[in-house]
């Protein structure tokens, strides 16, 4: 006698990448009574959401499925659920509600109903110790209850590894009804971000038919942000005031964490925004008072004792807006720049400013000080630029850039540097070449044109660490008057004179082995010879 055996499906998938997602594998299999889905490392966008596991099982009508999603040492959600199949669609039950590790309780006795692509909640309860979140309605009509829900739970979707919110609790209310209907009414009360002292966030917003007016508040014992205004959901415009006193910008700090150290000050500032809401319109200005801003790498500190700029459309104007180095030396801009069009007509004059000064123990590509003067033009929009600099490096410079190991690789390339007869330098034919690298780094470089002239001072001292664990490096002081340009045919040019006066070559093997190379150069002119000394 025969066995009769289900149908059975199987399947297995690769490496895929498109619409945002990403995953190493996905195994599915099928038969009469369950349904098993796996997928490893799952990706979306740049968050990694981990594996994903899914299993349902079939037992009469009713369909018990249970879903987790979890990295190597949190479970990021987990739901136990049991699908009920209706006609129309279906109803779930939920059992069991995990997420970050946490579990919440949930009443299994109110299912949420799928219909005609619709959701439906009836009396939905999601609570955990005093936190509660109550939902009635479907996406087109809804009333959702906020009590005590902790938002630290968000740091993994923000920065991963990084605590930003150490406190915060929301608590607050939400009735739609499409275009006729809408209160809000929200409070975050003693949010903590970083270690910085506690703010409170207050935002409300009702509808009255045809405006819905709105609020919005940053307050705690020392900064106030104020946003009120009204919005027409018709014509999709707003028409708002706001209003900035801030007296510590550190509060600001987490946006901006990747590039900026330290920050502080005051900043103060209104202005009034018009019109829709992809490109309004805004009229206003920015008065900063005792800034301080200091990078992470390379390290650039600059101060603003007392300046503004104005805004005006989309327009941000710099009117000798200057920034001044730790020295008191000055960065003075003029000119504007459109952020909606990313259009741009700026003028940079520095004297003696301190570009660069990053201590020697930091770890970075460039250390030291780099100091300027500088007379820099600038205009065009977006990518496609037009600049014309006269730069001269100080005696004051003392900088090191240090070469990482791909450096080293690119720098060995054939084709990087090119040596030619000057007096067939315009000779086309005689310079044609094969496609290299050094064609490819051009190809990498935006749309714009370049003219400069760089003056280097000749005390200025310039090093490149070639390796910075065995301690190998060359250094040089001198003077130079070069010309650099780049034009969009993709042509780079380079023409000057540069006489080394004083520099070093160490080589050594991990400090077992050591040789350096000194060099005295004079100038052509005097006709002395090169003097060079090895220890």
């Amino acid at each position: 006698m025969s066995k009769t055996r289900d149908p059975r499906f199987q399947a297995t998938s690769g490496k895929f990448k498109g619409y945002g997602i990403s995953l190493d594998t996905l195994h599915a299999i099928q038969d009469s009574l369950s349904t098993r889905i796996i997928v490893a490392n799952l990706h979306y966008d740049s968050i990694a959401l981990g594996n994903v596991n899914l299993a349902m099982l079939t037992k009469g009508e009713i369909i018990q499925a249970n879903l987790i999603l979890a990295n190597d040492s949190l479970t990021l959600l987990g739901l136990d659920t049991r699908i009920l199949p209706t006609d129309s669609g279906a109803l779930i039950y939920p059992n069991k509600l995990l997420f970050l590790d946490n579990e919440y309780f949930v009443d299994s006795n109110n299912p949420v109903s799928i219909k005609n692509s619709d959701l439906a909640f009836n009396h939905f309860l999601i609570s955990r110790s005093d936190m509660e979140i109550k939902m009635d309605g479907d996406l087109d009509t809804f009333d959702i209850s906020l009590k005590n829900v902790n938002l630290t739970p968000l740091n993994y979707l923000l920065a991963g590894d990084t605590t930003i919110i150490n406190k915060g609790l929301l608590t607050g209310s939400v009735s739609y009804a499409g275009s006729k209907e809408l209160n809000l009414k929200a409070v975050v009360d003693s949010l903590i971000l970083y270690n910085l002292k506690p703010v409170t966030i207050t935002a409300n917003a009702t509808s009255d038919g045809t405006l819905v007016p709105f609020g919005f508040m940053l307050t705690n014992e020392s900064n106030k942000i104020d946003l009120k205004g009204q919005y027409s959901p018709t014509h999709d415009e707003v028409d708002a005031s706001l209003k900035l006193d801030v007296n510590n910008l550190e509060i600001f700090s987490f946006l901006v964490s990747e590039i900026i150290d330290d920050m502080k000050g005051n900043l103060r500032g209104e202005a009034r925004i018009r019109g829709s809401l992809k490109k309004p319109s805004v009229k206003g200005y920015l008065q900063f008072q005792n800034v301080g801003v200091t990078t992470v790498n390379p390290t650039v500190t600059f101060k603003i004792p007392d300046d503004r700029i104005s805004i005006d459309d989309s327009v941000i104007h710099f009117n000798n807006f200057t920034l001044f180095d730790e020295a008191n030396n000055p960065l003075q801009i003029n000119g504007s720049l459109d952020y909606q069009s990313l259009s741009y007509n700026l003028q940079l004059n520095a004297k003696d400013y301190a570009l660069i000064n990053t201590p020697e123990s930091a770890t970075g590509d460039f250390k030291g000080q780099l100091v300027i003067d500088s007379d820099i033009k600038i205009n065009g929009r977006k990518t496609d630029a037009s600049v014309d600099a006269k730069l001269t490096v100080k005696d004051a410079t003392k900088l090191t850039f240090v070469t990482q190991q791909e450096d080293i690789k690119l720098l060995k390339a054939e084709g990087i540097v090119e040596f030619v007869d000057p007096t067939i330098v315009l000779d086309s034919v005689t310079l044609d070449q094969p496609v290299t690298l050094y064609d490819s780094l051009l190809a990498s470089l935006p749309n714009f044109n370049l003219t400069s002239t760089v003056q280097i001072e000749k005390n200025a001292m310039l090093r490149i660490a070639i390796d910075e664990e065995s301690g190998d490096y060359i250094e040089t002081s001198g003077a130079g008057a070069l010309e650099l340009g780049y034009d969009r045919t993709g042509n780079l040019k380079l023409i000057g004179n540069y006489t080394v006066t004083k520099g070093i070559y160490s080589l050594s093997f991990y400090n077992l082995v050591k040789r350096i190379s000194h060099s005295l150069m004079a100038p052509p002119s005097t006709g002395m010879a090169p003097r060079k000394t090895e220890t």
